[in-house]
């Protein structure tokens, strides 16, 4: 008898990773597995505040992740202490902001 042997097979631990990742994204938590390359989709929930420059904007998440608004879809939404869920991409740009990582704001919903 092999005592070292898994109870649980292979296929039933990968269903429970599966709904533990489903749960976590239908929960509002953002992805541990996305990298922060160029052009990566995230969808943020937090709230808008003032960047420490004029005209920065900055969607803090509501697990403390900054990201610097920009795009032409971001101007409806940088109004201070709103509360939204934003979809967008990644950008690796030069940024005079220099505060949370660039997210090109594809749509967004306002939850206020």
């Amino acid at each position: 008898m092999n005592i070292l042997k898994s109870k649980i097979p292979g296929k039933e631990i990968a269903g429970i990773i599966l709904l533990i990742w489903l749960f976590l994204f239908f929960s509002g938590c953002e992805n541990p597995f996305k990298s922060e390359g160029e052009g990566d989709l995230r969808i943020v929930t937090g709230t808008v505040k003032r960047g420490v420059e004029y005209e920065c904007w900055i969607l803090v998440s509501n697990s403390g992740i900054s990201y610097e608004l920009v795009g032409e879809r971001s101007i409806g939404i940088k109004k201070e202490g709103l509360k939204i869920t934003v979809m967008g991409k990644i950008k690796i740009i030069a940024s005079f902001c220099m505060q949370g990582t660039p997210l090109e704001v594809l749509n967004y919903k306002i939850l206020n």
